[in-house]
Parts: structure tokens; sequence; C-alpha cells
């Protein structure tokens, strides 16, 4: 059950908190002292409503959004190419305009381990009924799965969503929603109040996680959320947090209807 509390002293942003109150102890604490607002964003250009190619890469690079290096290609050939130069083990993701979530239509592969796989992937997919018309390549991450969002509510603006992925998801089944703007201190208890059992510090493993980096990741994610007003929904699922980086491999960004 999501809690909903009204923030007036919240200058300059006049907004709602909105977090979940069994979750996150620092409700309310996490306003940036010195917050200066970002201009907003212009919306960017699209095609019968639709991203460039690339373009979703490049507005999260504009807010510091670490997203992993993905090559945009048109045929088999060039996304060996693309793999060979990344290298192995490589992901294929089908570029299909219209269609949100790639995995459920056969659209993402992981784990290709040479180029003859790559070509022969690229074959494959366009034999799908939701055929690309172009194709991303990223050099695959190994780690534990989350998911990082911003969800916006008429009433209450936008939040940032923080959750566990992968086969952590039911497991875990915990997850934050917080308003923007708010400080790495803030986004480090959104880390907390999903990982109690202290996962992510290395509970019983001894393997250490890029913490700091994904706090950073939260809060640029609030930075973008305010600055972009037309952006009514982010989906960075998953980001890989491992002991070098925390980065996402994969999104989904729905522009509003100008």
């Amino acid at each position: 059950m999501y809690f909903a509390a009204r923030r007036e002293d919240r200058a300059p942003l006049d907004a709602y908190q909105l977090v979940d109150a069994q979750l996150c102890p620092a409700r309310g604490k996490g306003v940036p002292t010195h917050w200066v607002p970002r201009s907003h964003r212009p919306r960017p250009t699209t095609l019968d409503g639709e991203l460039a190619i690339g373009a979703a890469a490049s507005i999260l690079a504009e807010f510091g959004v670490a997203y992993a290096h993905e090559v945009d290609v048109n045929d088999a050939e060039s996304a060996a190419i693309a793999a060979d130069g990344m290298g192995y083990p490589a992901v294929l993701k089908g570029v299909v305009p219209g269609c949100l979530h790639k995995t459920d239509h056969g659209l993402v592969t992981l784990g290709l381990t040479d180029r003859s796989k790559v070509i022969a992937c690229v074959g494959d997919m366009r034999l799908l009924t939701e055929r690309p018309t172009a194709f991303a390549v990223q050099r695959q991450s190994s780690g534990l799965e989350l998911i990082v969002g911003i969800v916006r509510d008429a009433a209450f603006g936008p939040g940032v969503l923080l959750a566990w992925g992968g086969i952590f998801a039911e497991a875990m089944n915990r997850r934050v929603l917080a308003a923007p703007p708010f400080d790495h201190t803030y986004a480090r208890a959104m880390i907390a109040a999903i990982d109690p059992k202290g996962v992510l510090d290395g509970y019983r493993t001894g393997q250490t996680y890029a913490i700091e980096g994904l706090a950073q990741l939260l809060v640029n994610v609030g930075e973008m959320a305010l600055a972009c007003p037309w952006l009514d929904w982010l989906d960075l699922n998953p980001v890989i947090v491992n002991s070098a980086e925390s980065v996402a491999v994969d999104q989904v960004m729905v522009i509003s209807t100008p």
C-alpha cells in the first residue's frame, strides 16, 4: 500500500512525497539542501509517436543515467562486426516500433558467444511475427538485477521507483517509490529499504556491489523526471549491479501526447 503525504515545505518543488510507508525509513528527509531545478528539456522529436533509434539512450546520457554501450545496426554482418568490437558474450535486441516489451516477443537474445551465433540470431529474429526494422547489440553484463523507473500521477506528480528484478523479484518482493528531488543519502535509504538483509552489502557472500553508483543513478533519474514533464513513463529493466558498476541495459521510454 503506497502512502502519500503532502510536503508544503518542500520548496521550490511543491509536490507529494510518494513512498511505501512500510519500506522507506527516511521519508521526507531527502530534499537536497541547495537543490536548483534544471530547466525543462524540450520534448524530443518523434515520428508517428516513436523516438528515433538511439534517441532514448542519448536522453539518458544527458542526465548521467548509466546505460550500457549499445550499437544500432540494420543487418547481420553489421551486428557481427559490432559484437566483435565489443566482445563476447553479446546481446542482440530486435527493434520493432511500438513494441514496448521486447522479451515477451522474442526480441532479446542473451549469451551469443561468437559472430556466427550473432548472424544466425539476426536471421531468426527476421522470421518473427514482430519483425524487427533494426537491431541493437550490447556486450552482456552480469550481476544482480534491479528495476528503476519513473511513473507520473496527475495528482502527485513524478515518482522514482526502485525494485528488485530477475530472480529476486518475487523472492524479495520489496519496492519503494519516492518523489524527486532527493539527494544521495536519501537514495541510499531507498536502497536499504528494498534490501533489509544486506544482499547488496555482501550478506553471506562477501561480494561487494556498486551501491554508490546505484544511488547516483537514482538521483539522476529523479532529476530527469523533473526536467522532462513530457516523459510519462520510464522503465530501466534491468539495471545490472555488480562490483564495478550499476548500469541499465534496457529501457522503455513512453512520451506523452502533445
